[in-house]
Order: structure tokens, then C-alpha cells, then sequence
């Protein structure tokens, strides 16, 4: 289940390219705190329709997150980020900084703050084909005192192409300009960028005399008054823009590809038809990050045929119905399976629906005559459940490749009628796997049934070869265990006995989640990796390395996923009188450097 944040952690990407620059760091002054209260006095200079808005209240306080964080000492103990500042390319690079903190007078954080520590701006403009980058200098005096060194970088850059930078005047403001268009202006503590030099003149135009800008935007004041102290990046995009512009005309059509596609994000597509506009934010706080991305949604979008996805009001929302120890992923969601394959003729391209046509015709025929969609996929409740578990492979024979177990759990309306006729279609299956395998040569299934207090499995495990049975080194196969079990109104689907057993027995936690929630555990990721690490390294040195640098890799990865706690992916809808917000939301908690 979610943490309130900010019980959430962060982004190693993010944390492994800045640690790159650690060396140059020096203590971090305490960040100005100008940046949000800032933000609606840059507003006012910027365009007022632009097609995305991003924005850094606090540049400062970001770049202090990233380079104070506990876990930089243990990514920057990592074989990749030692080969990194060991190449000839990183010592380049600390000449380039030593020589630009000589030229600025200070350490390369404390300039950062000093030009931009008030906040970064930037907007894009579709009508315009321009971006404008609007930073203000939280030490005007010293943006100045820049501007000039800021020029020369250029022009000494410049010289390649001997077209160095020009510089005019407008409305007592320098504007210097590029030979590629690139426009740069520093007056008054702002500093602006841009591709074009009409938007950088009417940025100035507004500093001086106002008209209308971005301040005068419909929606970005109360997506500022969601701000939080952890904010660090939040973005707006006009997504009618996009869809006026005919721009991304797959994506804006509403079709998924596939059924899979449709089951995890065919109501977004939806929303994405008809919502004006997507809001993102980022939070940091020591423990970890949180990304929200949130659109206006409203139920009178929902087409009939998606209705399998939101529900009735667009309030669907999941059920926890199983938990188990070593449970790597775990996905929950609200969708009736059975109502989207029976409306797959309006959900899909014609080529698929054929394809799924002359499925549904044969899996009818597997299930006896019971229509698919209606009578099977139509038997479960719209509250399911998909779990992956690592598996202990504790009685022999074990597997050279060790595969995590995974399986469906879902409610069944009518137990008593459905219970036989998926037991039946189950056996026919087993025994259609034997004939196939037969043919290839592979071990047979048997058959057996078992019970574990109120459930009852039937499962079939592979017979191993006589030479094969106290195998640790067996084939694939012994991964799997395919087995259906019954416990009331709870039927569990699953590749392996061991993970069924473990579900089925599960205590019924019934708790409601989101639309949608996907949790993995890092922890118990890091165990199936460790399992394979043989197996892994094997791999990576017939790719051509020698057993030194296949070790190195993959033990750098186990090293990345411990310090990884949980990953957290959630899509939800709020109502709201008679406009609900669809939101999802990415989660990262780190684990702590004891654990």
C-alpha cells in the first residue's frame, strides 16, 4: 500500500549523473527560499498560452538533495561511476569546471545559486516555435557581473565557426546574440535564453510595460497552490494545443494496440481525448521521490465500451486479495475482463478483432461450448489481482535458471457453478500440454489434487528423468507447476504450486486500493537476482566479457537494487462534484544504508 508521502525515496539515475561532479563540491550554502514566492513575478514576463511550462522553484535546494543524499557515498562506490571519473572524458570535464570557478570567482554550486537560485522558467511556444529559459538570479549583482564571462564562453565557442556572438540593444536591455539564433539577455536580476530573438525582446517588452502573459494562464495559479516545501519540479502541457495541432495522432485516437494494452491503459487514453491539459509534480524528501502527473477527468467521457476500466461513476477501484512473503510485484485493478473481450469490435483495429475473433472460437471450444467472454472471463468479479513471487525450490529437482512464480487471483460471482467447469478445463489443458510435449520430447505433467484447509488445489508438477531427479542444474521446465485453486469465492490461477499455496491461504484483506496499483519490492527482486548471479554471469561472459568484468556488472546491479526499497505505481480518480482528477502516481523508497 502507498506511504503518505514523504515515506518515499529517490531516483538513482538521477543521483548517479550529478554524483559525477562530486569532487568539485564544497559546503552547500543554505538555498534561498525565493524561488516559489517568485514564480508569479516571472509569470508576468512569459508568454501567456505556451504549449508546456516547467519550472524549478528552488534550483538550489534541488541540486543540494541530489548532492548531500545518503545514498551518494554508496553510488559513488560503484564500478561504473569509478570507471566514469577514471576516463579520460570526466578529467576533461573538472578542467572545464576549475577553469570556469577560477574565471567566476566562487565554487560552481554557489554560482548556480547566485545566477538562478530564484527559480527557473521554462516555456515552449508552439505558435512561435520558440522556448524561452527565464531564470532569476537570486544575487542580481553577481548575474551581471557574469554576463559578460557568459558572453565570452561563447564567443570562445563560436570561433570554430568565426561568427561570433552580435549584440544590439532593446528598450535599454543588451540582447546578444548566437549565429544559430540563440539569444541571451541579463538585466534587472532576470536572465533570459531563448531560440528566437522576438521572444527574448517581448520578455523585456513585458518587464517593462506588462500585457499579457502567462500570469493571466486559467489554471497554472491553483496548480502553484498545490506546491509543497518537497516540490521540486512541477509542469503544465496544453494538451488541446497538441490535439489542434493534429500532433501525436496515434496517441490522441484512443485505440490500444492489444488487449493488454487495453487492460493497463486504455481508460488514460480516454482521458487523454478530451482533457485540456496534464499537470506534473515532483517532490523530494530525504526518504525519496514521488512524480504525480494528474488531468481533469470527467465520467460523460467514458464510452461505453471502456466502462470495463472506470466503472460505474468512474469509481472502480481494486482489492488487495492476497499478500505473500518474498512477493516481488504485486497488481491490482478494478476492470471487467469479460465485458472488454465481448466489446473487443469497438475497442480494436479490424486486424485484431479478427485475430481475437478466431481466438475466442477456439478457446470456447477448450471450455466446452461456454462462450469466452461471457461465460468464463464474465465469471470473475472486476476486482483481480496479479502477483509475482520468488520461489524456494526446496525439493529437488531444482532448476539451473530460477524463474519467479506468477499468477492471477481473482472472486468468482457464482463459485458453485463455475468451481467444476474450470476444474474440467484445466485437466483438458494438462492433458493437451502432454500430447504437445510428447511430440517435442519434453517431461510430462501429472496430475494430483490437494487440500490445504478450505481450499483445494489441482496441480501438475514434471516428471524428471530418472538422471534428472536430484538435478540442482535441471531444465527450464521445473520452474513450472501450473495449478488452479478454490477457496470460497477466491480462485487463484498459477504457474507454480508453492506461489498458489501460499495465495490461497493468504488472509483476505479485502482493502480497497486505486483503480490501479502496481508494487514491486525491491528487497525480494534483489533475492531472484541473487539466485541466478551463476547464471547471469554465465550469460554476460559469452557476450564477450571475461569473468572479472561479468562479475563486476552484475554485482553492480544487486548493489543499484539494494538500495532500492520499493517502487510504487498507482492510477486513481478523485471525484469532484462533476469533475474528477485522473491521476497516476510513481513512488521511489530507497532503503536506508543499514538494511
Amino acid at each position: 500500500m502507498a506511504r503518505p508521502f514523504p515515506s518515499v525515496s529517490r531516483c538513482s539515475c538521477l543521483l548517479s549523473a550529478v554524483f559525477v561532479a562530486a569532487p568539485f563540491l564544497v559546503p552547500l550554502p543554505v538555498w534561498s527560499q525565493v524561488g516559489a514566492a517568485a514564480a508569479p513575478e516571472a509569470w508576468k514576463l512569459l508568454p501567456p498560452k505556451p504549449l508546456a511550462y516547467v519550472v524549478a522553484p528552488a534550483p538550489g535546494e534541488l541540486l543540494e538533495y541530489v548532492l548531500k543524499h545518503p545514498l551518494r557515498a554508496r553510488v559513488e562506490a560503484l564500478p561504473g561511476y569509478r570507471a566514469a571519473v577514471d576516463s579520460e572524458g570526466y578529467r576533461k570535464f573538472q578542467g572545464a569546471v576549475a577553469l570556469a570557478q577560477t574565471q567566476l570567482g566562487r565554487r560552481w554550486p554557489a554560482a548556480i545559486e547566485g545566477l538562478v537560485g530564484g527559480g527557473v522558467h521554462l516555456a515552449f511556444d508552439a505558435k512561435q516555435q520558440s522556448a524561452c529559459l527565464l531564470a532569476r538570479a537570486a544575487e542580481p549583482e553577481f548575474a551581471a557581473q557574469t554576463e559578460q564571462q557568459l558572453l565570452n564562453w561563447a564567443n570562445f565557442a563560436a570561433k570554430q565557426n568565426a561568427t561570433p556572438w552580435k549584440s544590439s540593444e532593446h528598450r535599454g536591455v543588451t540582447i546578444h546574440q548566437g549565429p544559430d539564433g540563440a539569444c541571451l539577455a541579463v538585466w534587472d536580476g532576470w536572465i533570459a535564453f531563448s531560440n528566437r530573438l522576438t521572444t527574448v525582446k517581448s520578455v523585456v517588452d513585458r518587464s517593462r510595460d506588462g500585457g499579457e502573459s502567462l500570469a493571466d494562464h486559467p489554471t497554472l495559479a491553483s496548480l502553484h497552490r498545490q506546491t509543497t516545501p518537497a516540490t521540486r519540479l512541477w509542469a503544465h502541457v496544453d494538451l488541446k494545443q497538441l490535439r489542434d495541432a493534429g500532433a501525436a495522432k496515434q496517441l490522441f485516437q484512443g485505440q490500444a494496440e492489444n488487449p493488454a494494452a487495453e487492460l493497463l491503459f486504455g481508460g488514460v487514453l480516454t482521458t487523454l481525448q478530451h482533457t485540456d491539459f496534464l499537470a506534473a509534480r515532483l517532490e523530494a524528501a530525504p526518504e525519496g521521490v514521488k512524480l504525480s502527473v494528474a488531468a481533469p477527468h470527467r465520467d460523460q467521457w467514458v464510452p461505453e465500451p471502456r466502462r470495463h476500466f472506470f466503472g460505474a461513476d468512474s469509481r472502480g477501484q481494486g482489492k488487495l486479495l492476497a499478500q505473500v512473503n518474498d512477493q516481488i510485484l504485486s497488481l491490482t485493478a478494478y476492470r471487467e475482463i469479460g465485458r472488454m473481450w465481448m466489446q473487443a469490435d469497438d475497442l480494436f483495429s479490424p486486424k485484431m478483432v479478427d485475430s481475437l475473433t478466431e481466438a475466442d472460437s477456439n478457446l470456447t471450444t477448450l471450455f466446452g461450448g461456454r462462450d469466452f467472454g461471457e461465460d468464463i472471463l464474465g465469471s470473475l468479479k472486476p476486482q483481480v489481482q496479479f502477483v509475482v513471487g520468488r520461489q524456494a525450490f526446496e525439493q529437488l529437482p531444482r532448476p539451473a535458471l530460477r524463474l519467479p512464480g506468477f499468477a492471477l487471483v481473482g472472486l468468482l460471482r457464482d463459485p458453485v457453478k463455475m468451481q467444476p467447469d474450470l476444474r474440467r478445463t484445466y485437466q483438458s489443458l494438462i492433458g493437451f500440454l502432454n500430447i504437445v510435449g510428447a511430440q517435442q520430447g519434453n517431461p510430462q505433467l501429472d496430475m494430483d489434487i490437494e487440500a490445504v484447509g478450505d481450499a483445494k488445489l489441482y496441480t501438475a508438477n514434471y516428471v524428471p528423468e530418472p538422471t534428472e531427479a536430484k538435478s540442482e542444474t535441471a531444465r527450464i521446465f521445473f520452474n513450472f507447476s501450473p495449478c488452479i485453486a478454490f477457496a470460497g469465492e477466491r480462485v487463484v490461477i498459477s504457474s507454480s504450486v508453492e506461489l498458489a499455496k501460499k495465495l490461497i491461504q493468504s488472509p483476505a484483506n479485502g482493502a480497497e486500493t486505486p483503480n490501479t496499483l502496481a508494487t514491486l519490492s525491491a528487497v525480494a527482486a534483489r533475492k531472484a537476482l541473487e539466485d541466478n548471479r551463476g547464471q547471469l554471469i554465465a550469460q554476460n561472459m559469452l557476450e564477450g566479457n571475461t569473468r572479472k568484468d561479468a562479475e563486476r556488472t552484475i554485482d553492480s546491479i544487486l548493489d543499484v537494487a539494494d538500495m532500492l526499497r520499493s517502487v510504487e505505481l498507482s492510477l486513481s480518480t478523485s471525484p469532484a462534484d462533476a469533475v474528477s482528477k485522473l491521476e497516476l502516481t510513481l513512488e521511489v523508497e530507497f532503503a536506508p544504508a543499514n538494511e
